[in-house]
Formats: C-alpha cells, structure tokens, sequence
C-alpha cells in the first residue's frame, strides 16, 4: 500500500491541484466569444453536424473571421449533447482537460528531472495564474486540447527514443498527437520543432545524428505527409493558407512588418512577466496600453533586453550542457513563435490564453536553473538545512499564493456583466476594453453608459473604425442621424476595412436628411460588392420614391417660377398634350 501511494501519490496530486485551482469556473456561464461560438453558435446544437464542421471554418462561413478548428468545435457539439443549455458541461471539460494536461506536463519532466523537480514543475504549472483565461472561458477549450497533445506527444516520443527506437504504433500514436493538436487550434504546428527539440536536448540516445534519423525517418515521412494533407485541407476550407484576420489596430495604423516586430519587442517584457510572475491579469491588451512602435525607441529597451537575456541563458546552457534548462527554454522560444507576431501578423496583440502551451518550457527553465543552484550549495548538514527551509517555504508560499489568486481569478470570468467592467479597471488605458463594455452596455439597454465608454475607446485610439461605426449605429437607431453620420465617414474612411461594414446603415441616414445622390450612390456601391444586394436594392426604390415624392407640381411651382428659371410651370408641363 505505501509502495503504491509512493508511486501514484505525485500523479495524484497534481490531478487533484489542477482541478483545486480551478474549479470555481464550473459556475461561470458564457463570457466574451462563448456568446457567439458557443452560445449563439446553431452549427453545435446538433451531433449530426459534427461532419460539417470539418468543412466549415471556425467562425463560419458569414463572418471575415478565420481560423481552422473542427475538433474543438465537435468537442462543444457533445458537450452541448451532455449538458444542453447549461455551459457546466463544457467547463466540466475544460477543468478535467486542463488536470490531464497538468499530469502530462509531470510525466514528460520525469524523463529528464529528479522526481520531486519534475512534481514542483508540474505543480507550478497547475497553479499558473496566466493559464485562467483559457480554462475558465469556454473559448479556450482549443488551447487546452493543443496543449494536452502536444506535451502528451512529446512525451510519447522522448520515452520511445529513450529506447533507441520508433515502432509504428507509437509512431501512429504521435501522429494521432499531431492530428488532435492540429485541428483543436493552429498552433498545434509547432508539435514537429518540439519533437526535434526533445530530440537534440533531452532524449537518452547519443548516438551521431545520421544514425539517429535513419530511425525516426518513416515517422518523420509520415508526419510530413500528415502535415501536407492538414495544410491542404485547411486551404481549402478557408480559401488560403492564412490565420486570422489581423487586429484592427494594425490595419488601421497602416502598420508594416517592420513596424509589427518593432512593436512585439516591446511586448517581450510582458510575456517574461506573464510567465514569470503573472501577479496582474489582463482579459484585453491594445493601445493605447500597447505602445506601437514604428522605430526602435525606448519602450523597446526592455522587451529587446529580455530577448537579450533569453537568447544569453539559452547559449550558456547549450555550452554547458546543461540538456534540461536548453529544452525549456527552446520549449518556450518555438511555442512562442506562431502567437508573438515576429513571423506573422495575428488577431490580437496579446492574449494570456496563448501562454499556456509556452509557459510548459518556462516551467522546466525555471525548475532546472533551480535545481543546479540547489546542487551548487554547501554539502554540510548545518548550512543546506536552514537553506532547505527556507526555499521549501518560498516556494509553498509561492504556490498557494499562485493557487489563490487563480482560483480568485476564474471568477472573473464569469459572465459580461462580470468581466466586461473589471478588464476596463485592469486595463483603462486599452480601447478595446472601453469599446467591448460599451458595446456591452448599449445591448444591455444603458445608452449613456455606451456612448460614454465607445468616445473613450475612440479618444484613446482614433484609428480603429470599429468603435465609430458602432456610436454611429446606435445614433441611428435612435433617430440621430446627423450625429451619426460623420461617425459613419470616419469609420468608412478607413479603405482596408470599409469593406468589411456595411453601407446600408450609412444610406439610410443619407436618404433620412435628404442627401438622396449620395444615399442612392452608397446603396450602388453596396450592389457591386454582391452582399446583402435585396437590401441595397430596396433602398434605391426607396430613393427613388423620395425624389419622385419631391416632384409634387405644388412643391416645385414656385422653385420654377424663379427669376432666371425659364422652365415653364410644372401645371402647364403636366397639361400639355403628349
């Protein structure tokens, strides 16, 4: 009995620390994009349409929106099956999802660290505070999923090659990882550069390189030939190879590529305190609390620093040998490169749920530069034992200080009426923050509440055209279209993203204060995109109908009967014989 304790007691504990710190999300309902991928999503509602969610993308088919993520999708579909409307299913899922990723993240640290660093690694990731966002909003379901194949497959792969071997099933076992992680969320690409990083840091066998490949070889065949078939089949589905459509503030800023990487260097100093000491939390980063960059200045001085110092320690401990800390690192580096926005623009700017995958290799770096600092101390009994002490508290203050603030921190998510409010205290300098709670608060029927937050989400960035557009829509709702419409010409200004808005709002204001050439010009404008052409057409009738509406002989006649008009009377135009 005390030798299986012994053995399972740690896998145990990490499971049940997982679902500790976390588990006060299985009240929370649907907050930011749950509302539409999960709660207003129809293509979920039914098992019977998991097949097409293979063939549809992840925001689907009537959105500019992107994005390849069936599986995770599918998850929903059963999980909705389980729990219908009631979203305690799907957080259910979230956390046993997250536990299991937890007690992979244990299992691969036991293949290249002593059992109780191993267990502290695993144990500091389970209580990682930066993780909230993805367990607690339904939403990141696909982060969870990738993290849990990747590590999980990493993990497969480290243990056979320990052997010196790849047998095919534990070679379809890895590729089974890759599809998992894949169709769950698009990072999951990165799971080939981890392989080959575990491959050249931490797998036993040592033999030469050449050796090594012509083992792996048909493994390595046939996880490319996977890959190919995943990449083509996602092309066709989205209609090209790219992500997401990138964030709004760098089409409107007119930002280049350059600009884009200057400006994720000054973000590199967030992403060391996100993994490192997560102590602040925020659900929306964007300007003007991101500073975008277009030469290197000094808000760039401390991101390019911790690059430096990243870079340094990788180097230093690849000339050491130190195998451990140069796969933790190199975890966190190639985790990091398809959310940092160094090789291609994104969606967001940053995204604490995106952390979760490369906060794995920030843990073993961590554990396994502490580890050689504990061997560096005295060996004498007298002086390693106060020392002993003293970090074994740290470190449980540490933990349950982790633990605490995460269990705090899943609350947060509960609902809009919860979140949208603390992420404008968290972050007032972000506009999107603004721009989501007003938006929020208009739905909610508190006009002067949402006007009030979108002119300060406008004040604090006035080159994104989304928060105008949407004042605007809610002047015209209420009648006020003379306030609306220049909020609509700022907005429709903007050509990278006019297309993407609809002018039907803008004619009809147009065609409301008289401005009929104009209105009747937009709605032409609308037909020759090809969308929503019904409704432009009728408001060309509509048009139409104004101006002959105008052409009343009584309204004219005295407009004709001006000097210098020597068009006769409308009377007389009208009697004359035809």
């Amino acid at each position: 009995m005390n030798e299986r304790i012994r053995r399972w007691g740690p896998h145990v504990a990490i499971v049940l620390l997982a679902i500790a710190v976390s588990f006060t999300s299985l009240g929370n309902t649907y907050a930011y994009d749950d509302g539409y991928i999960v709660a207003g999503n129809e293509r979920i509602r039914s098992l019977a349409n998991i097949p097409k969610l293979f063939t549809d993308s992840y925001w689907g088919a009537g959105t500019t929106a992107g994005g390849y993520r069936p599986l995770t999708l599918a998850m929903f579909a059963i999980e909705w099956f389980v729990g219908g409307t009631r979203p305690i299913a799907m957080h259910a899922a979230n956390i046993l999802i997250y536990a299991a990723m937890c007690l992979a993240v244990f299992l691969l640290a036991r293949r290249f660290l002593p059992r109780t660093a191993a267990w502290i690694a695993a144990a500091l990731f389970a209580v990682h505070p930066v993780h909230v966002e993805a367990v607690a909003n339904l939403v990141g379901q696909g982060e969870v999923l990738t993290g849990l194949a990747c590590v999980l497959g990493v993990w497969l792969y480290v243990r056979e090659r320990d052997a010196g071997s790849m047998r095919w099933p534990v070679a379809f076992a890895l590729v089974g990882c890759f599809v998992v992680a894949v169709l769950a969320k698009e990072n999951g690409m990165v799971i080939p550069l981890l392989l080959l990083v575990a491959e050249l840091t931490i797998v036993a066998d040592r033999r030469p390189i050449a050796a090594r490949f012509v083992t792996v070889r048909p493994f390595v065949l046939l996880l490319t030939l996977v890959g190919l078939v995943y990449i083509r089949t996602r092309a066709a589905v989205l209609g090209d190879l790219g992500g997401m459509p990138p964030h709004t503030a760098y089409v409107g800023l007119h930002l280049t590529s350059a600009h884009r990487v200057l400006t994720m260097i000054g973000m590199a100093k967030e992403w060391a305190r996100l993994l490192l000491w997560p102590a602040r939390l925020v659900a929306e980063y964007s300007p003007p609390m991101v500073p975008f960059a277009i030469e290197m200045g000094p808000e760039q001085l401390p991101g390019l620093l911790v690059l430096v110092v990243t870079f340094a320690a990788l180097w230093a401990a690849m000339r050491r040998g130190w195998r451990d800390v140069s796969f933790g690192i190199w975890w966190t580096i190639v985790a990091m490169l398809p959310i940092s926005g160094f090789l291609f623009t994104t969606g967001f700017i940053l995204a604490e749920r995106t952390l979760l995958l490369p906060s794995v290799g920030a843990m073993y770096a961590v554990v396994a530069l502490g580890l050689r600092a504990w061997r560096a101390l005295p060996r004498d009994v007298e002086t390693r034992r106060p020392v002993r002490l003293a970090l074994a508290g740290a470190l449980a203050a540490i933990m349950l200080a982790g633990g605490l603030h995460s269990a705090q921190r899943q609350l947060v998510w509960r609902d809009n009426d919860i979140l949208f409010p603390i992420t404008v205290h968290d972050a007032p300098d972000s506009y999107r923050a603004h721009q989501i709670l007003g938006a929020w608060l208009f739905a909610k029927g508190f006009r002067g509440e949402g006007e009030r937050e979108m002119l300060e989400a406008i004040r604090l960035f006035p080159y994104d055209p989304i928060p105008p557009y949407l004042l605007a829509e809610e002047y015209r709702k209420k009648g006020a279209c003379d306030r609306a419409l220049p909020l609509y010409k700022w907005s429709l200004a903007t050509t990278d993203t006019a297309q993407s808005f609809s002018l039907a709002p803008y004619s009809r204001c147009l065609l409301k204060l008289g401005r009929l050439d104009e209105a009747r010009q937009h709605a032409l404008l609308g037909i020759e995109r090809g969308s929503e052409v019904r409704q432009y057409r009728r408001l060309l009738r509509q048009v139409d109908s104004t101006r002959i509406a105008t052409l009343h002989p009584d309204s004219l006649d005295a407009w004709l009967r001006r000097p210098g008009t020597h068009i006769p009377p409308m009377r007389q135009v009208a009697a004359a014989p035809r």
